[in-house]
Formats: structure tokens, C-alpha cells, sequence
């Protein structure tokens, strides 16, 4: 599915403003026999007891209902048809709220966005009428702007003829915020006709402030001849016309269009964090690393070519502390660097640069203290990554109840011991378990991510045993130097040394061609780094799980 590159480099660049309309809502999941309701079929419902004209505007529609039954009745009708208790976030509502958006304006009055920035566990703010807009949240959160007011804020509902005629004089504060960010924004309209009053509105509100300099937008659409997308063109609007002759729905083709958005993202991302620290990455060309590397198979192969331990905490002094005498010193004692929010960079939006710095990395820290909503989030992302991880909190006490069950290292005040302590939970997460992981994938058939979660294993179980007799930095010694150095001590015996330096050669080969190694191969390489696990010299496999 093509989608236009100048569209993409401005969502990830935080240049986009969507816009999400009546017919998004319509990709909601409802009990048989429910729908959600268009304009149009709003209109109808409100027309048969409004006794109005055939023909009439929706707005006339609504305002005709008003005078004959009031406002209050207007609003419950509404209420009624938009079912507020039974309509959840369908599959393209997910893949939406997947996209780096810190600004959504919508016209819509149900929840269903923010039902779904709830179910995904990503912060957002929703934000109704004037005095509500200097709380946007920036780019810490996701702002719902509620541009026509919803079903909990019925004094803020935008739907009457009348109310869209003094919608500028009501609303000044809204418009002019909107106005001012499309100044350096893109519009991309989700889930509106041509003829929709709330399209219509917005484009107006636009206008009226921007005249000559207004930009050009995006609309998604379906089967929209190609005549009509060209034509549009000169009234500064492009056309994305999604193809449904395939056979599959309208909310699957905008789940998927949304999840190719996703993809091009992670790997522009991906792209510019490799490139702009060379230190912490091995240089791969290989069409094997391209994508999003979100299975545990292309998460483990990423993570072979990776010196990145990335760290999620809070800000502020007492976590600055903990980040600079527990986590640093043991992130580096085992071979790694640590990268956290606030020291990285780049062209692209912050919450960009933190999913990408997650699945670039080889293992993530996460400090769950004061439990916060950013941290929990990126927690979510990287287990949803297959990414190992370790958990931090200052104490045990009220863990969240979905995380409750795991290895939780508590650190308290004792940082000496906490850095003592999390330096072995490394040391075990990156050696024992990628063995585990290793016979996982093997057992699934995947034997380029058994070949890497043994890779994995092995650098970090030579690194444990070179730092024993060793005070020169290992950080950037590659594999062969390492076997090389245990080899002139004589730490391990000559058969055992040929076998590493054949999983050695398996690595490079799995990570920088193409072709996909058989499963002799892989086998070869979970019995050689089974060996090393479980044939040392005495003391050398003391390395308990913490």
C-alpha cells in the first residue's frame, strides 16, 4: 500500500495534524445488529421525528429538532445512537493511536479514540471548549481536542445550524490554536466525506485565518476515481483513494494503512538512531535487519549488532542519581551504554527516538518508581518488542497488578548494593536467558534468531570471564578478540575453542546474508554455547539468577 513519503516525514517529524471524523467511528466494534452512524445516517434518524424537508442539511436537520423538541432531547438522541456502552475501538482505531501524534483534533462526540489511547496504555489528554486548551500536554501526551464538545461535555456540543454559524465567536480560542498549527502543519483528514458539515466547518474555520497560506492536506478515502484525486490537487487537497476491490473491509485496508505508517516510521527511526551513534551499533546492510524488528526472532538479531542498553525512568534529582551511580556503572561493567530519553536527538519526534532507541537496543531499564504513565508505556512497547528487560522500583510496595508477577529489583537507598545487584541481573538476563531464548527459536524452526540469542549469550558469558583477571575496558572488543584473550590464558581448551569460533562465523552469516541457515546449523550453535554454559573450570559458573 503506497503511501506518500512527504506524509510520512511529517508524522514523524510531529508536522501533522489529524483530523478524525464521523466515519472513523464507524470501524467500531458493536453487538450484532448495532452501527455506528455517519452524518447521513444520523440525519435520518433525527429527520423522522423532526419532520423536516427532504433534502435538508444535516445541520438544518439538527436545528429543526432542536426547535421541536429542545435541546436536551437533541442531545440524548444522539447519545442513543452513538450506543456509548457497547461501541469499543475496532482494529483501525488501534493501529491509529500507534502513530506519533501529539495533537488529534476530532469532531466526533463518542470515546472511541480515547477508549483506544486507553486500551493501548498510551498518556493523552482530552481536552473540550475554550478552557481547556492551554492544558495540551505537549509532547508527553497524545491532546484529544474535542473540537465540536462530546457526550460528557453537552454544553460544548457543536451540531445545531446555529452553533455552527456562532462557532467562531463561541469558540476564538479553539480556532485560533487551530489556525496557528496548521500554519506549520499538515492536515490529514480521517473518516470525512466532501459534503460533511464538520469537514466543511474546519476548512472554513482555516480559510477564514489563513487565506492564501493555507497548506496542503490529506484525506483518506475509497475508490475515488483518479480524475477526482488530480482535480483536487488545485484546491490544495491530495487524496489518499484506498482500493476495496481487494475484498478486504474499510477498517481492515485503514488498520493496515495506518500499521504501513508504522513500519516506515520504525525504520526511518531506526535508520537515523544507527547512523548517528556508530559506537553503540555494527554496521548491517543485510536485507535481513530492515523492518521493524518487533518478533523476538528479528528483535534477538537486532539486538547482536547492538551495544544500546536503553533506561526509561522519571526525571528529576533523585532519579539522576540512581541513573548515574546504579544503572550506568552496570550497564558498563557488562559491556554496554546506556542511552535514556533526554540524551537523545534527532530530526524525528522524542516518542519516535524512544521506540526506536527500544528495539535498537540489546536490553532496557526500566525504573517503575512513582509509576509513571510515559514509563509504563514504553514498559508495554518493549515487552511488546521481545525485548529482555529489567525492572527497577525504589520499594515493593502497590506494583501494578499486571506487572506484579515479575522479577521486580527493589533498590531503596542502598545504591552500592542496587549496583551490585542489578550488575549480576544483567549479567544473568544476557547470558542464561538468550540461551533459553535460543532453544525457544529453535524449537519454532526460527534458526537465525536461535543462531543470535546464542551469539548473545556467548559475547556475555566471555565478557563475565575476561573481567575476572582483566582491567582493560572489553566494551569494544568484538567476539574473536574475546575468544582470542581467553585462548592466551588458556581459560578454554582447543576444542571448545574451535566450536565458539564456528558459532562465531554462524553470527556473522546469520546477521549479514541473506540466506537462511539450516537447522544442523543452528543446532551446532546451541550445543557449542551449551558447552561453554556448563563445561567451565571451577568458580567460572557461579553467576546465579538474582
Amino acid at each position: 500500500m503506497a503511501v506518500p513519503y512527504p506524509l510520512i516525514s511529517d508524522i514523524g517529524q510531529g508536522r501533522c495534524l489529524p483530523f478524525v471524523g464521523a466515519g472513523f467511528s464507524k470501524n467500531a466494534i458493536l453487538p450484532p445488529g448495532l452501527v455506528m452512524p455517519d452524518w447521513s445516517e444520523l440525519t435520518n434518524v433525527l429527520a423522522r421525528d423532526a419532520q423536516t424537508r427532504a433534502g435538508a442539511a444535516p445541520t438544518e436537520v439538527a436545528q429543526r429538532y432542536e426547535e421541536r423538541f429542545g435541546r436536551v432531547q437533541l442531545i440524548e438522541a444522539v447519545r442513543e445512537v452513538l450506543h456509548p456502552d457497547r461501541a469499543r475501538p475496532g482494529s483501525a482505531h488501534r493501529a491509529f493511536v500507534r502513530l506519533p501524534f501529539d495533537t488529534v483534533y476530532t469532531s466526533n462526540f463518542d470515546m472511541l479514540l480515547e477508549d483506544a489511547y486507553l486500551e493501548a496504555s498510551r498518556p493523552f489528554r482530552s481536552l473540550v471548549g475554550e478552557l481547556q486548551i492551554p492544558f495540551h500536554a505537549g509532547q508527553i501526551a497524545s491532546s484529544i481536542i474535542k473540537l465540536h464538545g462530546d457526550i460528557r461535555h453537552e454544553e460544548n456540543v457543536t451540531i445545531t445550524q446555529s452553533d455552527y454559524d456562532l462557532f467562531l465567536e463561541r469558540y476564538p480560542v479553539v480556532a485560533t490554536h487551530l489556525s496557528a498549527m496548521l500554519i506549520t502543519r499538515t492536515a490529514l483528514f480521517v473518516g470525512y466525506s466532501f459534503s460533511d458539515p464538520d469537514f466543511l466547518n474546519i476548512r472554513n474555520v482555516v480559510r477564514a485565518r489563513l487565506g492564501l497560506f493555507e497548506r496542503m492536506a490529506y484525506s483518506i478515502q475509497f475508490d475515488v476515481p483518479a480524475e477526482q484525486v488530480e482535480k483536487a490537487l488545485g484546491s490544495k487537497f491530495h487524496i489518499i483513494s484506498l482500493d476495496s476491490s481487494s475484498g478486504l473491509s474499510r477498517t481492515d485496508l485503514l488498520a493496515s494503512f495506518f500499521a504501513e505508517i508504522r513500519e516506515q516510521l520504525d525504520v526511518k527511526a531506526s535508520a537515523i538512531l544507527r547512523r548517528s551513534r556508530p559506537d553503540l551499533f555494527e554496521v548491517v546492510e543485510s536485507p535481513v535487519m530492515q523492518g521493524g524488528a518487533l518478533s523476538l526472532e528479528q528483535s534477538l538479531i537486532s539486538a547482536t549488532t547492538s551495544r544500546l542498553c536503553f533506561v526509561m525512568m522519571p526525571y528529576g534529582a533523585n532519579f539522576d542519581r540512581v541513573y548515574r551511580l546504579v544503572i550506568a556503572p552496570a550497564v558498563r561493567e557488562n559491556g554496554l551504554e546506556v542511552l535514556r530519553a533526554d540524551e537523545t536527538s534527532g530530526p524525528v519526534v522524542v516518542m519516535e527516538q524512544i521506540l526506536a532507541a527500544i528495539k535498537q537496543s540489546r536490553l532496557a531499564i526500566a525504573d517503575l518508581t512513582n509509576r509513571s504513565l510515559n514509563v509504563m508505556f514504553e514498559v508495554g512497547y518493549a515487552h511488546s518488542a521481545g525485548k529482555p528487560l529489567i525492572l527497577l522500583d525504589e520499594t515493593s510496595d502497590l506494583l501494578p497488578f499486571d506487572i506484579a508477577h515479575q522479577r521486580v529489583l527493589v533498590y531503596g537507598r542502598d545504591l552500592d548494593t542496587a549496583r551490585l545487584n542489578l550488575t549480576r541481573a544483567i549479567a544473568f538476563v544476557l547470558s542464561e536467558e538468550r540461551v533459553q531464548d535460543a532453544t525457544n527459536l529453535f524449537n519454532d524452526g526460527k534458526y537465525r534468531g536461535a543462531i543470535a540469542a546464542s551469539a548473545v549469550a556467548l559475547e556475555h558469558r566471555m565478557r563475565q570471564m575476561l573481567a575476572s583477571f582483566s582491567s582493560a575496558d572489553l566494551r569494544s572488543m568484538s567476539l574473536g578478540q574475546m575468544l582470542e584473550a581467553l585462548q592466551k590464558h588458556k581459560i578454554l581448551h582447543e576444542e571448545l575453542s574451535g566450536r565458539l569460533r564456528g558459532l562465531i562465523v554462524l553470527r556473522d552469516r546469520a546477521i549479514h546474508e541473506v540466506e537462511e541457515p539450516t537447522k544442523e546449523q543452528a543446532q551446532f550453535a546451541l550445543s557449542a554455547i551449551g558447552e561453554l554454559m556448563t563445561e567451565l573450570p571451577d568458580g567460572w559458573n557461579d553467576f546465579p539468577a538474582p
